[in-house]
């Protein structure tokens, strides 16, 4: 048992018990934009049809050594002040749940953390755990928001929704910490139609987005994003300058608070900011003038980052170093002159190894045609 897990610790116990009512548990650390794992395990030895725990006369029929195990704890479980918990103590077993129903076992569910500023979707599916157990629903603890579904493309194009800028700019509109089940009465999120293609096209890129956050591949999450927002401009009936202009919005919205996270960070942190990576001696003038200007978008240098790695040029940490200051420029942040000064040595080196020339796979051919009328090309 996960002994020292809350505020109120309990007896550190390790016991063998039946595997039928033990199901994957999900905390809110376990949860972030296009991801949800569970990190932990939870009896569930309540009834889903009615309110109320399994009667204790079938547990320990049923269940021996589940409900001996409880039962080591009976006297902490009696003292939950939920009153909700404590009326369905007083009328059957001292190991009742409050909120549990047909929707708790739902095999699909989308959940964010209820604390934060903003909603942060991931699709939770059945899994088969460590414990050997067949395919059991992931259950969501208190300190998260779930939305149960019954298929998985469903579940994906709601988290999609959920995490397209225009229902991010809406959520920080309005909610100071706590992004609780409220924010679906303010996004108009549609039920989902297996016979609408942008519907097929919006779940199809989510479930992508959770695959690449799962390997790591922070570049094709990004570049999915952008594919999502624009699916999600259609979905709402938003045109490009409008999307434009609320993906501006939501940069200064996110920017006030991820500033108090760095400013709370710093102070904590009296060494000097590290940069990006170790900048080399500076070299000699490159032609890349207008290269951070309006001439070349985040989205270009992006294009690059990905091109690079695609066909293996540049190094990890040059690759690395791109994507991340691509991403701060997306963001609206302004770029030191030490950032920038880098930023041109790596495009120098991309360009000496032919990168224009080098193969693309993602199909955005006008962007390297632009770039190469950008490099005189």
């Amino acid at each position: 048992n996960l002994h020292d897990a809350g505020k109120k610790k309990v007896e550190h116990v390790q016991a063998t018990i039946e595997p039928d009512l033990v199901y994957p548990l999900l905390r809110g650390r376990d949860v972030q934009r296009w991801e949800a794992r569970p990190s932990a395990y939870i009896i569930l030895a309540n009834r889903t049809d009615k309110l109320g725990g399994i009667p204790e006369a079938e547990m320990k029929n049923n269940y021996p050594k589940t409900y001996a195990y409880l039962k080591r704890f009976e006297k902490q479980l009696r003292q939950r002040a939920s009153s909700s918990v404590r009326q369905l103590m007083e009328k059957g077993s001292f190991y009742s749940m409050f909120a549990v129903g047909p929707y708790t076992l739902a095999p699909w569910k989308v959940m964010w953390p209820e604390v934060g500023h903003e909603v942060q979707a991931g699709v939770c599916v059945p899994i088969s755990g460590q414990l050997d157990l067949s395919e059991r629903p992931p259950l969501p603890d208190h300190t998260i928001v779930a939305v149960s579904c019954m298929q998985g493309l469903e579940a994906y194009f709601l988290a999609a929704v959920l995490n397209s800028s225009p229902a991010r700019s809406i959520g920080l509109g309005y909610v100071a910490l706590h992004p609780s089940p409220h924010i679906l009465t303010h996004i108009s999120a549609p039920a989902f139609d297996h016979n609408d293609t942008l519907h097929l096209h919006i779940a199809n890129l989510s479930e992508c987005c959770h695959n690449a956050k799962a390997k790591g591949d922070e570049e094709r999450v990004f570049m999915l994003e952008q594919e999502i927002d624009k699916a999600a401009a259609q979905l709402w009936n938003i045109t490009d300058d409008e999307l434009g202009v609320i993906q501006d919005a939501l940069k200064e919205m996110v920017r006030p608070k991820k500033q108090m996270r760095q400013k709370s960070q710093k102070n904590k942190n009296t060494k000097k900011d590290k940069p990006i990576e170790n900048p080399p001696e500076p070299k000699e003038a490159i032609s890349t003038e207008g290269l951070l200007q309006d001439k070349v978008t985040p989205k270009d240098l992006m294009h690059l980052s990905h091109k690079a790695k695609y066909n293996n040029l540049l190094t990890p940490k040059q690759r690395n170093a791109l994507y991340k200051i691509c991403q701060l420029k997306y963001r609206g942040y302004q770029l030191s002159q030490k950032q920038i000064d880098y930023l041109e040595s790596i495009i120098k080196e991309a360009l000496a190894q032919g990168i224009l020339d080098a193969k693309c796979n993602s199909h955005e051919c006008e962007i390297c045609n632009k770039l190469c009328d950008i490099f005189n090309k």
